[in-house]
């Protein structure tokens, strides 16, 4: 802690204890670590919670990108397929396969997909920050 901060943190807790706000100063220094952390909690909370809402529109947006080849749909193939990759600013790069469907011309879909959907903005938060990302593709062809 610098030296200003410091000075603050022992002038605010003086004016406590003689509001009798506080029983003594001592309080005042061991409260603040707490109340800090719970501050910190609360934010990496809000932050995991926007990163889920995020990736569940991610997800949506692949989803709808699928496009089952016709090969595939002759042969009523259906499969599931586990995709990674880097999202930055609604941008994909690095899509790779990480859990085969064992149907090659599904796996193929499933990147395709990843590769060709439209991904939402992120939030605010987010902006600028490459993440990554593993979604599971499901391909039904067989309707």
């Amino acid at each position: 802690m610098c030296a200003a901060a410091l000075q603050w943190v022992i002038q605010a807790s003086a004016r406590l204890v003689a509001r009798r706000q506080l029983k003594c100063q001592c309080c005042f220094l061991v409260a603040m670590p707490a109340t800090a952390a719970a501050a910190a909690q609360a934010q990496s909370k809000q932050s995991a919670d926007l990163l889920d809402a995020y990736r569940s529109k991610v997800n949506a947006a692949i989803q709808a990108a699928v496009s089952c080849p016709l090969a595939a749909q002759n042969m009523g193939m259906s499969g599931q397929t586990k995709v990674h990759f880097d999202l930055t600013d609604g941008v994909q790069s690095n899509a790779t396969v990480a859990t085969t469907s064992k149907r090659p011309m599904l796996d193929s879909a499933a990147l395709a997909a990843v590769q060709n959907a439209r991904y939402p903005a992120p939030p605010k938060e987010f902006a600028g920050q490459k993440k990554t990302m593993s979604v599971l593709v499901v391909l039904n062809c067989a309707n």
